[in-house]
């Protein structure tokens, strides 16, 4: 299995930020490299690595994840792990609705 994410790491990512957050933008993702573990979005929302959060547009999910940046300009789409696919409980073929927060 690809996604070697435990329990523990799941449960720690959704639980609710601790402090303030920064909208950052909306993004669609695709799902990213399934053999890059860990819970993350590359995204053109950011210019460095940092600590953020995902909410599923729909208002059915978030998520802690770190942010990548992926070096396309910010509207040009986003990659969403398989941990975080999967954390969300979206089906991988689905382009995803989500607004970015940095933390």
């Amino acid at each position: 299995m690809l996604d070697r994410t435990s329990p523990e790491e799941r449960a720690a990512a959704l639980a609710p930020a601790a402090g303030r957050t920064q909208f950052l933008g909306d993004t669609l993702a695709s799902l990213g490299g399934v053999s890059e573990p860990g819970l993350w979005l590359r995204t053109g929302l950011v210019r460095e690595t940092t600590q953020g959060r995902v909410e599923l547009q729909r208002g059915t999910g978030s998520l802690r994840v770190e942010l990548r940046p992926s070096g396309a300009a910010a509207g040009a789409g986003s990659q969403l792990s398989l941990a975080a696919f999967r954390s969300l409980d979206v089906p991988l073929s689905e382009l995803v609705a989500l607004r970015v927060y940095a933390e």
